[in-house]
């Protein structure tokens, strides 16, 4: 994440704290994670260069787990 972004990612964690009802089912960790993976996300439209792409594709083949991703 680039450095610019780290105030604007911690505010949407906040918000979503604030704003988020905890399910029962979910710790705060979990609650932390989803806010995370949501705010860091590839948005809708945004295209990846090659790198970027590459980089997705062999994080992907990395994981334990194919459907876990990592930036």
């Amino acid at each position: 994440m680039p450095e610019s972004e780290v105030s604007i990612i911690l505010e949407q964690l906040i918000s979503d704290v604030e704003n988020d009802v905890p399910d029962t089912n979910f710790s705060a960790a979990d609650l932390l994670a989803k806010s995370m993976a949501k705010s860091l996300a590839i948005k809708n439209g945004q295209s990846l260069n090659s790198t970027e792409q590459e980089h997705m594709v062999n994080s992907l083949f990395a994981c334990k787990e194919p459907s876990c991703i990592t930036n």
